[in-house]
């Protein structure tokens, strides 16, 4: 009854059976949804053995035939960012934490420890992803949203029985982005504790416990929203660089620019805030025409611009 039911088209291989090479040249049906795929069991004398239809390996996608062939697409510069942009939120978490819970403390210290942590963190977990031992990342090209979220994906022949296709069809971009959090999570553990106590005087315990909440907080939300940020994270840098300049000036009262180059710190922020901007274009204009998309750098300092000339516009102390 089982094989009956799932003959879902007229000649389908059995897709809960395995399959020879000669099904495919006779015309044969692939597997059914998006990510099913076979492995090859055997070759021999050209005739090859395929598995039944089922997920693929790890480091495997299904192709148009559905045999599961391994990922050796070069990563494109829009995945570096991507990645880049998941590796700057724990970093970025980490600052704001220690400069809310250790403003006592030698913030540079812990600072210093933090972009260290993330650079180690970030290496490791190149190293030790497929191709293992390089400072480089064999990908399966993404194409659509729900290659993130293939576990929606799984077909039902006749409606009768799930076929079970769950796999990381955008390896490696899921995983190394959880082995990333958890070196970073290790390497904090080991070092900034140390830090902490022996030249901070334990003021930095408090941004500690927190990088200890928010690292479990980032794994469920990069384990649900992972493909809504690869396709939206440009858009939403832009958008909170934009904000957060105005937010820094409004809590800073800055309105002129005479005030911005006496505070340093504020001076050290607006670039960083710059840096992030470029960032983000960098991400969406992927460069494709380097000499129009560099101009585009020219409107890093528009916006800081924008906020001092009309800050006194908006002001609600100034009297009209």
């Amino acid at each position: 009854m089982l094989r009956m039911n799932s003959r879902y088209y007229l000649n389908q291989p059995d897709p809960f059976g395995p399959m020879s090479s000669s099904l495919f040249q006779e015309g044969q049906k692939t597997c059914p949804g998006l990510y099913c795929g076979r492995t090859v069991l055997s070759s021999e004398g050209g005739e090859a053995n395929y598995s039944a239809c089922g997920a693929c390996p790890r480091g495997y996608q299904p192709n148009s035939e559905s045999l599961c062939t391994e990922c050796a697409d070069d990563m494109r510069l829009y995945d570096w960012l991507y990645l880049g942009f998941m590796c700057l939120i724990p970093l970025m978490l980490n600052f704001f934490f220690t400069e809310m819970f250790a403003k006592k403390a030698n913030v540079i210290l812990l600072h210093v420890s933090s972009i260290l942590e993330s650079i180690i963190a970030a290496v490791l977990a190149l190293l030790v992803v497929d191709p293992k031992g390089r400072m480089n990342l064999n990908t399966c090209r993404v194409k659509r949203l729900s290659d993130w979220y293939t576990m929606f994906k799984n077909p039902q022949p006749s409606y009768s029985v799930t076929l079970h296709c769950t796999q990381e069809a955008v390896f490696p971009l899921f995983s190394v982005v959880l082995i990333y959090y958890a070196f970073n999570l290790a390497l904090m553990m080991i070092v900034r504790p140390m830090l902490s106590y022996k030249f901070c005087k334990n003021l930095g315990r408090s941004s500690i416990y927190a990088a200890l909440y928010f690292h479990p907080i980032l794994v469920v939300f990069h384990a649900v929203f992972s493909g809504l940020v690869y396709f939206s994270f440009p858009y939403v840098v832009t958008a909170a660089s934009l904000t957060t300049h105005a937010v820094h000036f409004a809590f800073q009262g800055i309105q002129k620019p005479m005030q911005l180059l006496t505070k340093k710190r504020s001076l050290v922020i607006l670039l960083l805030h710059w840096l992030v901007h470029a960032f983000s274009i960098v991400a969406i204009t992927e460069f494709r025409k380097p000499l129009r998309d560099s101009l585009l750098f020219l409107l890093l300092p528009v916006p800081a611009m924008f906020y001092l000339l009309t800050a006194k516009f908006t002001d609600p102390s100034e009297q009209t």
